[in-house]
């Protein structure tokens, strides 16, 4: 559901409470101190937590990248079979660090994105078919994410 609404652009981002009038303190990114709107592709790829994030799974994104353009770097990278599962699991830590530092308090970091991004991991390896639970385990050892 969570990436349905990230593609559909309906996840509850600051710019979509603003496209909503919704009034908060503030629309800018709350992971960044620069005074930047906080849009899908500025908080899950252009960020600096975002780009961090990405350099978890050995991944560089360009500067003002778009979802669409970075797709096919992703799937070279990522390993095809499977790239889509470490783009959504990826994307969700993020959106879980971020919404920790909002409602929480807890400041998001590079470790507990990356710690969400494991324990997802080991929670989608369960769900795995079983003719590709031997390819999925070479690919969670290809990202040297010592599982």
């Amino acid at each position: 559901m969570f990436f349905w609404l990230l593609l559909k652009d309906r996840l509850g981002t600051r710019n979509i409470l603003r496209r909503k009038c919704m009034v908060i303190d503030s629309y800018n990114c709350v992971l960044c101190n620069l005074s930047t709107e906080e849009v899908s592709d500025h908080l899950f790829l252009n960020s600096q937590f975002a780009r961090q994030c990405w350099n978890i799974l050995g991944i560089s994104i360009a500067n003002n990248s778009s979802f669409p353009e970075i797709v096919p770097s992703l799937r070279n990278n990522l390993q095809p079979k499977f790239f889509m599962v470490a783009v959504i699991l990826m994307r969700w830590s993020m959106w879980s660090d971020r919404n920790d530092l909002i409602f929480n308090g807890i400041q998001a970091n590079i470790q507990n994105c990356r710690r969400k991004f494991l324990e997802e991991i080991r929670l989608v390896q369960h769900r795995v078919k079983q003719s590709l639970q031997t390819d999925f385990h070479a690919w969670i050892l290809s990202l040297n994410l010592d599982i």
